[in-house]
């Protein structure tokens, strides 16, 4: 190697080094921003869409005070590994901050390979507690996830949107019947001129009295129902839209989650009333539980006049109809009818997401129309 060449080499080390966390060998903050700043300025060019995640670790500093700061690296240095392994090997993974870490998430089916990479990360983080000098440590996290379209040009911005859902995650952990482990919410930038483009309904319900904001606009009797893209488990995963629903009269049911009470009687209630009607009524129970999950509850409690789908991948439904809970990114509890042209006839949000719907106006609503 000659002068020159020796010269480009440790030009090339020096660029590397100054763009690289030593501890974790992450890309660090300036890297991971440039290397964001880079593939959306390719997106604005080809029209495709960037995904970033913004991982928080959980009461970090508790391990540092309470295991040594030997532990708190271990734990780091695991993450920054399960996170690069758990993500495709061009997803770029950096630590941002002190126990903040970003993963850019880019190219075709940006927002779905973001949640898939949310997943993964958190299937990575949970597995096993991690290997410290002070012995083993089970570490728990907050995932948020933001999809910038086309035309965004501010990477922190777009840093700043993940960390935004990164906090509605963990506020969510909080709440009664929260999961404990790795909680992931996402935040989608809408297409447009790349701002945060939604309609807000501060106020419009509440959880045990604390008043919680809406995403969308309401939907009104006499409306055509907005379309969606739901998932759900048969054999496999499959797509349901609102034309798999056209042609009949149509019930939707809207839980926040089918693993508490309330949103179970609601679905055992509308499933047993639909019971003498079945095949003359489509019928779907909508939440942001995994298609997976659902399935389960349908098959132990007997689920058979009703399809559970999925809103969790990209959160369509929600937005659309108006029942996306920002702070929580789950949907509030709702019951809509439709007529077999998709035009709604019946439409009630409940206000207050722990008490159980009207089922007698809805069950009306339904009994008036031609089957």
């Amino acid at each position: 190697m000659d002068d020159v060449e020796r010269l480009r080499a440790e030009l090339a080390e020096t660029r590397r080094q100054a763009r690289t966390d030593p501890l974790t060998e992450a890309w660090n903050r300036r890297g991971i921003v440039e290397l964001l700043l880079r593939e959306l300025e390719r997106a604005r060019r080809e029209g495709g869409r960037v995904g970033v995640l913004f991982v928080d670790l959980d009461r970090f500093k508790r391990i540092n005070d309470s295991r040594g700061h030997a532990a708190g690296d271990a734990v780091l240095r695991e993450v920054a590994a399960r996170m690069r392994a758990a993500v495709r090997p061009y997803d770029p993974v950096g630590r941002y901050g002190g126990d903040e870490f970003v993963v850019i998430v880019a190219g075709a089916g940006a927002e779905r390979g973001a949640q898939r990479a949310a997943a993964a990360i958190s299937a990575a983080l949970r597995c096993r507690p991690v290997a410290t000098p002070a012995g083993p440590v089970t570490v728990t996290a907050g995932i948020g996830v933001a999809v910038a379209p086309a035309g965004e040009r501010d990477p922190e911005r777009l840093i700043a949107a993940a960390d935004r859902a990164m906090y509605a995650a963990k506020r969510a952990a909080r709440l009664p019947n929260g999961r404990t482990g790795v909680h992931t919410a996402p935040a989608i930038l809408l297409p447009g001129d790349g701002k945060e483009q939604h309609m807000a309904r501060t106020g419009a319900v509440t959880f045990q009295g604390a008043p919680l904001t809406l995403a969308g606009e309401a939907l009104a009797v006499g409306q055509q129902a907005p379309d969606f893209t739901l998932r759900y488990f048969d054999g496999g995963m499959q797509e349901l839209t609102l034309a798999d629903l056209k042609g009949k009269p149509v019930l939707i049911s809207v839980v926040p989650s089918l693993d508490t009470p309330v949103c179970a009687t609601q679905t055992r209630r509308f499933n047993g009333e639909l019971a003498a009607s079945a095949g003359r009524i489509n019928a779907v129970t909508v939440s942001c539980d995994l298609p997976f999950a659902q399935a389960r509850f349908c098959g132990a409690e007997d689920i058979a006049n009703m399809r559970a789908a999925s809103d969790y991948y990209d959160r369509s439904f929600g937005a659309a109809w108006g029942t996306l809970v920002e702070e929580l990114r789950i949907l509030a509890r709702a019951v809509y009818v439709l007529d077999a042209a998709g035009t709604v006839v019946h439409a009630q949000v409940v206000t207050e997401i722990t008490d159980e719907p009207d089922y007698d106006a809805a069950l009306a609503a339904l009994r008036r129309l031609p089957e």
